[in-house]
């Protein structure tokens, strides 16, 4: 059957052990029977040929998670992120880019680490990797691992050079763009 284009978001990810996961990505919640969040975090972090996965339409998510509780996937992906980045930048962002926050990032459900707490009160006014380093005298990698977070989560605005901070930021990409990268994101996390 054809299925709509909210349904390309819909996935199961199954692991050699049978274990199970469900991602809702446009709603932003994953379903796991029997697993812990920490297990889910392995799941993702395993390689993709260990992981098996599997498209879902609206009327199979619907059957599958009746009597299973909506998690939300934003800490999951945070701290997948974060685990995966090994402070290499994701594909399409650039060292000398300039990056904006476009959206306060929960760092209370996220997790309250106080570089990040620095660094997102910098990117609100926005500036480049060398600015943020040079301003908290973090490891460039530190800052590149949050960079990739909040680009993961849609909380970032990204233009390719380097502008004084009073410059206006180049509109937000399309949501087409969002989701080839977060499709890649995903890819690389094995969902």
């Amino acid at each position: 059957p054809s299925r709509g284009l909210g349904d390309v978001y819909k996935r199961q990810a199954i692991d050699r052990m049978g274990r199970s996961v469900i991602f809702d990505v446009g709603r932003r919640r994953y379903y796991a029977t029997n697993l812990v969040r920490t297990e889910v975090e392995d799941l993702l972090a395993s390689p993709l040929r260990s992981v098996q996965i599997q498209e879902m339409g609206s009327n199979e998510l619907a059957k599958e998670i009746q009597n299973i509780k909506a998690q939300d996937s934003d800490p999951l992906l945070w701290t997948a992120a974060l685990a995966i980045s090994n402070g290499q930048l994701l594909p399409g962002l650039e060292p000398q880019g300039f990056y904006r926050l476009n959206r306060w990032p929960d760092l209370k459900k996220l997790g309250a680490d106080p570089l990040h707490m620095k660094l997102a009160a910098l990117l609100r006014s926005g500036g480049s990797i060398d600015h943020f380093s040079h301003f908290t005298k973090a490891p460039v990698e530190s800052i590149i691992d949050f960079i990739n977070a909040c680009q993961v989560l849609h909380y970032l605005e990204y233009q390719q050079k380097s502008t004084p901070a009073a410059a206006p930021v180049e509109q937000k990409k399309s949501g087409d763009e969002k989701r080839g990268l977060f499709a890649r994101i995903r890819s690389r996390l094995g969902i």
